[in-house]
């Protein structure tokens, strides 16, 4: 069983686009768990209209951002594979087919993949900059010190993982700013970790994205101390669960 985890929050500008190029692609026994984050345009009452049993929708009482909202959906969900999507996005044909079956070839927890950028109008607009590389996935030390520069990139988007990375994922600590990078750290730390050069989706770029920040040089100072908390936190539950390190 296939579980998307999406989290919604003003999306009616995009969200009929991605929900086509995604829903195609699930089995009759998969699920698409959306969680709304209080949208107050039409989102919710969009999503409420549609008429598919595979689509499990949730909405927040109360406002929680991004990470959280990805964090329920994550919970409630029932797959054996988990894909987490933004709203904005679209998926290119195989990006679920191709993902499961790295993860299976490979036995890896977490398989990422790159993509294309278009713009608002979904006009191609580039390639990512910084392409993951197959040959590096097993580089795990090197990743994660790319991780630590800002000199990778890894996007919740972009990837699928086995529910086993539950475990390990959950809970996100309160002080994370970026739970895509929070669990490409914790499978680069447990060596289980894989990166598909193959560009599965067209990752819209625009005014609202929530991943778009830039960031002077205190926030990016504090970006390297919340990722050395990171790493405490991931060594501790390692040793809790007694895992070889």
């Amino acid at each position: 069983m296939i579980s998307v985890c999406l989290a919604t929050y003003n999306g009616m500008n995009y969200l009929a686009e991605q929900l086509n190029s995604i829903l195609p692609q699930l089995g009759k026994s998969d699920e698409l768990i959306i969680v709304d984050d209080c949208s107050s345009d039409s989102t919710f009452e969009y999503l409420l209209s549609l008429d598919d049993s595979r689509i499990n929708l949730f909405k927040n009482d109360v406002n929680l951002g991004v990470i959280k909202s990805f964090e329920k959906a994550i919970l409630l969900s029932k797959g054996e594979f988990i894909f987490l999507s933004d709203q904005d996005d679209i998926w290119l044909e195989g990006h679920i087919e191709i993902m499961i079956e790295k993860l299976l070839s490979t036995n890896c927890d977490l398989v990422s993949s790159n993509f294309s950028l278009i713009d608002s109008a979904g006009n191609f607009t580039g390639d990512i900059k910084i392409p993951l590389k197959e040959k590096d996935s097993n580089r795990f030390l090197n990743n994660l010190v790319k991780i630590f520069f800002g000199d990778i990139y890894y996007f919740g988007c972009c990837m699928a993982f086995r529910r086993r990375l539950l475990q390990k994922i959950l809970p996100i600590p309160s002080f994370v700013e970026s739970h895509d990078l929070w669990i490409a750290t914790v499978a680069n730390f447990n060596h289980t970790n894989y990166h598909l050069e193959n560009k599965l989706l067209l990752r819209r770029i625009h005014g609202s994205n929530v991943s778009v920040v830039n960031r002077n040089i205190f926030r990016k100072i504090i970006s390297r101390l919340f990722f050395l908390g990171s790493i405490f936190i991931i060594f501790s539950r390692k040793l809790k669960n007694n895992d070889r390190l």
